[in-house]
């Protein structure tokens, strides 16, 4: 019965599951983080403890070391296998249901996420970073992956926002120059702004940050992108844009001051108004305008 259970959560498609159905892909992680939540509540603790150990040398044993494989190159004849991207759902499933607390070896594999992608997209040759080819076909697994990877570790968020805003000059292919930062959320698409708009507070703490330190444009391209994602994505905009847009109001002098002490940044500040409206479902900035 166990095995069975283990099988739904990270094989799937070993039961007979077509993986490929939209309805299946949804339904089935639902329909398992129920299960598991009531068994978490329910079970008694001896029956939980032992259920935990069967988990967790079954996650050990036969999931986490199928990452260990993973390619440094995903290029175009790359090929990530449709398991890893089980595993991935998988192991989602199990943190949604509160069963990855106090997993040590669930903690190492997490820490171990963003020192991979980062000898995905670089490479170093005498003294200097160089960009690495991805193929597109690749953006969707690195997306699930860095959002499993802060799903199970938070304080992860902290190095992958580093890395979203670094300056360090690297070269691409092509032979152009580029900001690492820009590099990064260039090939990792919506994901680094869903995960910053997913804790806006952490958001807005290192936000203040780099204003303090000059750093307004990206300040400004950061918030601007991650409103665009909310205006396009409905879900995710019931989900997180009044929370952020509140943030942001109360930090609006800050960020007001910056914008206008350059000419530089001026139009990016109105770029930035203009994506935040478009976010504002809710009406948040106009009632906060007729109080005042």
């Amino acid at each position: 019965m166990k095995k069975i259970l283990f099988l739904c959560i990270f094989s799937p498609e070993e039961l007979g599951f077509d993986v490929r159905d939209t309805q299946v892909i949804t339904q089935l992680p639902q329909r398992l983080s129920n299960l598991l939540l009531v068994m978490l509540k329910k079970l008694p603790q001896k029956s939980i403890e032992e259920f935990k150990m069967e988990l967790y040398e079954y996650v050990n044993n036969q999931v986490l070391k199928e990452f260990k494989h993973l390619p440094e190159v995903l290029d175009a004849k790359t090929h990530v296998s449709s398991k890893i991207m089980s595993y991935i759902k998988g192991l989602e499933t199990l943190r949604v249901s509160g069963w990855t607390q106090c997993n040590s070896e669930l903690s190492s594999f997490s820490e171990d996420i963003f020192p991979w992608l980062e000898k995905v997209l670089f490479t170093s040759r005498e003294r200097m970073e160089y960009t690495k080819v991805v193929n597109s076909k690749h953006y969707k697994f690195l997306e699930e992956y860095l959002q499993l990877g802060v799903s199970l570790n938070p304080k992860l968020l902290n190095r992958a926002f580093d890395a979203f805003t670094s300056n360090k000059i690297v070269v691409c292919s092509d032979g152009k120059e580029i900001k690492k930062g820009t590099h990064i959320l260039n090939v990792l698409g919506d994901i680094p702004f869903i995960l910053l708009a997913q804790d806006s507070c952490f958001c807005m703490e290192r936000i203040m940050e780099l204003i303090s330190t000059g750093h307004v444009p990206e300040v400004l391209d950061i918030l601007t992108r991650t409103m665009k994602v909310l205006v396009k994505n409905a879900k995710l905009r019931t989900q997180y844009s009044s929370k952020l847009i509140e943030i942001i109001l109360n930090n609006w002098d800050s960020i007001f001051e910056a914008s206008f002490k350059s000419e530089d940044t001026k139009e990016s500040f109105l770029t930035f108004i203009m994506a935040t409206f478009m976010a504002d479902k809710e009406g948040i900035i106009s009632s906060k305008l007729k109080v005042k």
